[in-house]
Order: C-alpha cells, then sequence, then structure tokens
C-alpha cells in the first residue's frame, strides 16, 4: 500500500509563480504529479474544497486551523469503514488482509501551539487498533518527534525534512529554518520505503507549496493492487 500527504497550502501560490496562475493551474498539476504516484491513499491539508481525484472517494474535515483535511481512498482499497472526524483528524479504518486504521492530521502551527499538538496525540493515543498509519501536517519541532513516538509506542518514519525555506521561499516573510513538518508513524506494519515528493519545481521556477509532501510505503502484509 502507498499513502501520500501533502499540504498543498490551499490557494496560495509561490510569490516566484507567474501572475496567469490560479488555483485551477495547481490543483492540475497536482494532479498530474500524482498520477505516475498510483497511491492508494491521498492526504491533502489545507485542501481545497473543489479539490477532486477520480476514481478516489473523498473524506473531508473543515474543522481545522486552516483550510481543509481531506483523505482520498482509491477504489482499489475496498471498505473504508468507521470514519471519525474532529479538529484536525480524519480517522477511518481499512479492510485488508490485515485489518489498520489510517490516522490523517493536520495539528496546530506554531511553536506556541506545542501544547495543543501534544494533547491531539494524547487523545488519540487513548483507543489505537494493533496496526495503524498516523500522517500528514503534525507542525511538530523536532524535539516534540521523539515524545510523540514513546507516546504512541510506534515507529516514525523517517524524518524528512519537508518545510525548508532556505530553498524554498514560498512566502515572502518567512524566517530562514529546515523542519520535519510532515511525518508518518506506524505500528503493526513493514515499512518499504519513505521518499519526499512534491519537491520539484513547476516551469523550473517555483513549488506548489510551502511544504514538500511525504510518500509512504507499506511492505506485502498491506498489499493492495493498483488497478
Amino acid at each position: 500500500m502507498k499513502i501520500v500527504s501533502f499540504n498543498m497550502a490551499g490557494s496560495d501560490k509561490s510569490r516566484h509563480a507567474p501572475s496567469w496562475f490560479t488555483v485551477d493551474h495547481k490543483q492540475a498539476v497536482m494532479k498530474y504529479m500524482l498520477r505516475p504516484m498510483k497511491a492508494h491513499i491521498v492526504v491533502i491539508q489545507e485542501c481545497v474544497e473543489m479539490f477532486t481525484l477520480e476514481e478516489y472517494e473523498k473524506i473531508q474535515n473543515l474543522n481545522t486551523h486552516c483550510g481543509a483535511l481531506a483523505v482520498f481512498v482509491h477504489k482499489s482499497v475496498g471498505s473504508v469503514s468507521n470514519v471519525l472526524r474532529s479538529r484536525g483528524l480524519i480517522r477511518c479504518t481499512i479492510e485488508l488482509p490485515l485489518r489498520m486504521d489510517i490516522i490523517a492530521l493536520h495539528l496546530e502551527a506554531g511553536s506556541r501551539c506545542a501544547g495543543h499538538r501534544r494533547r491531539a496525540i494524547d487523545k488519540i493515543c487513548k483507543e489505537l487498533p494493533s496496526s495503524f498509519v498516523i500522517i500528514g501536517d503534525f507542525n511538530m519541532r523536532d524535539k516534540e518527534a521523539a515524545e510523540v513516538e514513546m507516546a504512541l509506542r510506534a515507529t516514525e518514519a523517517g524524518p524528512l525534512v519537508t518545510f525548508d525555506t532556505l530553498n524554498n521561499d514560498f512566502h515572502s516573510n518567512s524566517p530562514l529554518f529546515r523542519c520535519s513538518f510532515d511525518r508518518a508513524f506506524i505500528k503493526g506494519l513493514g515499512v518499504q520505503s519513505f521518499t519526499r515528493v512534491f519537491d520539484e519545481k513547476v516551469l523550473q521556477d517555483f513549488y506548489l507549496s510551502d511544504h514538500f509532501g511525504i510518500q509512504l510505503v507499506l511492505d506485502e502484509g498491506a498489499k493492495v493492487l493498483f488497478h
């Protein structure tokens, strides 16, 4: 199974993008880039409400600190049940040869919101199955990750630098720093690979978002044929 997560930064565009580049162009480029990935599940933070993917079921949550959170499940995955929405979270159960929960996140942003992020994680920890993936934009500083990994009793894939204003000056006023905001934690499942996506410039000049995306490939225990 392949899971992709990306904070698309809503309808915002890079300060280097041409004036004619609109949110419609942005969505078209995203779909073009997603197609060869053949992801079974796509998680989008700050998702514009009109964004859809053909042959995917869309599960949306408008209750976040910024924009919408959406989970797209490909038709090849099969049944999706137990859908739960709370602030900055979508949770659902997928029935494969192995039953697993997918928990998509977009947690509060900013260094002052570390307490909010930890309380959200603690709430998740109260009821976790034996096999799960928690993936999304955690907005965590690196020092928070080890505590979260212990609280979840899970293994983190990565981390990868997904917010890098030294190389991606999307906004003109961003402070210069690099951080692993977008993360994945896994339990009861093996990981084949964990890579960065949406990290190529459009028209060789600008990035689609202030974030780069992540792609998680699980092992044979969560195998799904993409068709």
